[in-house]
């Protein structure tokens, strides 16, 4: 299936999508643009700022980021966000290197141990399965709560009833507690001083603002666990799990605290120009505005730069559509746009690259070129 020099959006384009999957279609030939065209976007649209995230006169740059403890990158799956924090940490550890800097993930490929980086002696990374941490919770519960009432019932006692409420309550849990449980680990790392600074790359940014949303359900949700349990304080100590739930509900506090207060969180939306990222921005942006949740910052990723390629031209004709609907629907933003690289941004060296593109002054991002 050839890459379309647009959007399949539309029944026209669909039925063309279609013949071409069924084999029916003609050999696919992308649209050529004239001379004209192509001059008419390099006139009327602004061309990359390679400056415009952090640069001296914006409110969010040069040393700022440095006094907030958390920085979010948050968005649609494929926007690039994963890479977009982890340059930011790259950059941020070298730019203040008596600054303990923590890029932390709930994307699980490299595991769950705080990890250094080579040559940043300053820079440390951290990746959590929050679904697997989610469901090893679930399961150290059910034990628990079948060891406790193991005990009654081997004294003659049967809470039959109770037993099954609780082990039912804990396959209800709210949406977004498995992202909590992983933020967990920020708030105890953050507590006991053991980093300055800490960049989030949340892979279900979704789920984090329904846990917002939310918050009076999942703190009733603890609260009827905590009745059932209290009910037999007297007669057995009270379980590691209970223990946990506390801890849990403490932290909740302390998470929504955090991202709440602007002087400590920053979150930077990510999008791409096209009709789904886009959509899905204005639900975020949307969501963050209603809770409080301090973002002044939208970075446009993968923007296609001006090229002598007629399909690429093509593309880039219809991306700008979206960047100009965005500039003129967020004008209280500051937007960035990022172009689309030839290549994968995964070794250090494309990473350092993107960092440059970001936050380096213009004319030393030029001359490192």
């Amino acid at each position: 299936m050839p890459l379309f020099p647009a959007e399949v959006r539309g029944i026209g384009t669909l039925k063309k999508f279609i013949e071409i999957l069924q084999g029916n279609g003609e050999t696919f030939m992308s649209p050529r643009l004239t001379k004209d065209d192509e001059n008419m976007w390099d006139r009327n649209v602004p061309h990359i700022d390679r400056r415009g995230f952090l640069t001296p006169q914006k409110p969010f740059s040069g040393k700022a980021p440095l006094n907030r403890e958390f920085i979010l990158f948050g968005g649609k799956g494929g926007v690039g966000k994963t890479s977009l924090a982890a340059a930011t940490a790259l950059w941020l550890a070298r730019e203040e290197r008596s600054k303990k800097v923590l890029a932390f993930s709930t994307d699980p490929p490299i595991g769950d141990k705080i990890t250094p980086i080579e040559e940043v002696d300053n820079l440390y990374a951290l990746e959590i399965n929050a679904a697997k941490l989610l469901e090893d919770f679930k399961e150290e519960y059910r034990d628990d709560i079948n060891e406790m009432f193991d005990r009654f019932l081997a004294g003659g006692i049967d809470v039959k009833f109770d037993r099954e409420v609780m082990t039912e309550l804990i396959s209800l849990a709210p949406p977004g507690l498995d992202e909590i449980m992983a933020l967990d680990k920020i708030i105890d790392l953050r507590d006991a001083r053991e980093f300055d600074l800490f960049i989030l790359d949340s892979a279900a940014t979704g789920h984090l603002l329904r846990f917002l949303e939310l918050p009076d359900l999942i703190r009733d949700w603890l609260k009827t666990l905590f009745k059932i349990i209290l009910k037999y304080k007297g007669m057995v100590r009270l379980t590691k799990v209970a223990e946990n739930l506390l801890k849990q509900s403490k932290n909740t506090r302390k998470i929504q605290e955090a991202l709440t207060d602007p002087l400590r969180s920053e979150f930077v939306a990510i999008t791409i120009p096209e009709a789904m990222g886009v959509l899905e921005m204005e639900r975020l942006l949307s969501g963050l505005s209603r809770l409080k949740i301090p973002c002044h910052h939208i970075i446009i990723n993968m923007v296609i730069p001006p090229t002598d390629c007629s399909f690429c031209s093509f593309k880039r004709n219809e991306q700008q559509k979206y960047v100009k609907a965005i500039r003129d629907n967020f004008a209280r933003y500051l937007v960035s746009e990022i172009p689309l690289f030839p290549h994968e941004i995964k070794e250090r060296e494309r990473l350092n690259d993107l960092a440059a593109m970001m936050y380096d002054p213009v004319e030393e991002v030029i001359k490192s070129a």
